[in-house]
């Protein structure tokens, strides 16, 4: 529309785009829906936009949602499709605090990648294996929590039983160790004169 106001730059230098009182150096007004500002490279292009969700980044190549801060404060992060306003399928979410008993808290959650871990937390220290790593199980196994050093897993829990060295552990506590260099348990009292009780076992 020729008639229509387009862009305005006021006294203070602030520009507006669909509005005529910008109040930042760059004001982007939408009255009718949502704005955003395309980012476009030689090889992808991205979307930071305003919509009825939140503030969201969108890949626009893959035509998927990456990053969302929604009207709550969450933040959600995603390598598929965020889902409204909760955690689905390849998504993280930080900062819900929907579900009684949480103020806040991080959610992963992910597809199912059969023979590899899924919804961790990795540290690696400049090489491609992780130095530890905090996930689920693999394949299907469900209600179970891993933890692994050095690509290998070390310690698992699941339905209330530790498992060392093994993940098929059968009392609460199982330590496995195949080798004859390490001893499985050490217990020692290092403050000479006094004496305490190392293991002690009650019937309750």
């Amino acid at each position: 529309n020729a008639d229509a106001l387009a862009m305005t730059i006021d006294s203070s230098e602030n520009v507006g785009i669909g509005t005529a009182s910008p109040t930042e150096k760059l004001s982007l007004l939408n009255s009718s829906g949502d704005v955003g500002i395309k980012i476009q490279g030689n090889t992808r292009s991205f979307k930071l936009e305003q919509n009825n969700y939140g503030l969201r980044i969108y890949d626009i190549d893959a035509s998927a949602e990456r990053f969302r801060v929604d009207a709550n404060g969450n933040v959600l992060a995603s390598n598929g499709t965020i889902t409204a306003n909760r955690a689905g399928a390849d998504q993280n979410i930080l900062g819900e605090a929907t579900t009684a008993g949480y103020a806040s808290r991080l959610q992963l959650k992910g597809a199912n990648y059969a023979g590899g871990s899924y919804n961790g937390i990795q540290s690696f220290q400049g090489d491609a294996t992780p130095a530890w790593e905090i996930s689920g199980a693999q394949a299907n196994a469900t209600n179970v929590m891993r933890l692994a050093t050095g690509g290998a897993e070390s310690m698992r829990i699941s339905s209330g039983v530790v498992s060392i060295g093994t993940t098929t552990g059968t009392a609460k506590v199982s330590v496995y160790h195949a080798g004859n260099t390490l001893n499985l348990m050490r217990l020692q009292n290092t403050n000479a004169g006094n004496s305490c009780t190392m293991i002690q076992f009650a019937n309750s």
